[in-house]
């Protein structure tokens, strides 16, 4: 009789631990955006604001711009990098500060530090980045990269920059590649005088009067003060 109670209380423990860490797993389905993800305001999942469901996959996060489920060498994330000239070019990280609403990104701690190339501010496609900006970017088109943003939305967030376990200085060299493909903003052509770039495996856009009014949002710049994007 008690070896029985004993076989009882053992599945009912078995069966609520797969249930429990299947929930961890797969954290709240909900619909995907165009990046394969969605937010999770909540944090249900425990990956923090943002995890993606790649091919119905669990929820998960896309450590250095990789997706963990794809065989592909071709990341797939928001931040991710797409297919680049082998040809190293030079940028530096800028002597100023590049602030997003006033938060600087341009910081010593910076994983993906923003970059100065053809005397153009680049700042990394990452996904606190985009979900912050209210960014739609689609990577998977063969010949453009696609950016949309809903024109005279006002953000009412804090920004909060994640990529903070890096090193990083003024001035500092950084050797990128030209991602080869066209840019298409709000379905605008966007001049590819500047390019998107590629670093560490992360893309990055051009700050461009072009690239910025195209997505509704505004910047500042002075030599003392820096750059400053504002999407407020």
């Amino acid at each position: 009789m008690k070896k029985k109670r004993f076989m009882k209380k053992a599945s009912l423990l078995a069966v609520s631990f797969a249930l429990l860490t299947s929930s961890v797993a797969f954290g709240h389905s909900g619909r995907t955006d165009s990046s394969g993800g969605h937010r999770d305001n909540k944090n249900v999942s425990g990956l923090g604001y943002y995890h993606y469901h790649c091919g119905g996959k669990p929820a998960h996060l896309h450590p250095n711009g990789r997706c963990p489920y794809s065989g592909s060498s071709t990341p797939s994330t928001s931040g991710g990098s797409n297919a680049t000239s082998p040809v190293k070019i030079s940028a530096k990280v800028p002597n100023t500060s590049v602030k997003i609403d006033g938060v600087n990104i341009n910081t010593a701690n910076a994983k993906y530090p923003p970059l100065l190339f053809k005397d153009i501010t680049y700042i990394p496609i990452t996904f606190d980045i985009v979900y912050y900006l209210d960014i739609n970017y689609n990577w998977t088109d063969a010949s453009n990269l696609k950016f949309s943003r809903t024109i005279g939305l006002k953000n009412t967030k804090q920004f909060k920059h994640m990529f903070t376990d890096g090193s990083s200085w003024s001035g500092m060299s950084a050797y990128v590649t030209k991602v080869n493909k066209g840019i298409i903003v709000n379905n605008l052509w966007v001049n590819n005088t500047y390019p998107i770039i590629n670093y560490k495996n992360i893309n990055y856009i051009p700050l461009t009067y072009d690239f910025v009014t195209n997505l509704g949002l505004s910047y500042t710049w002075d030599p003392v003060n820096g750059f400053n994007l504002i999407s407020k």
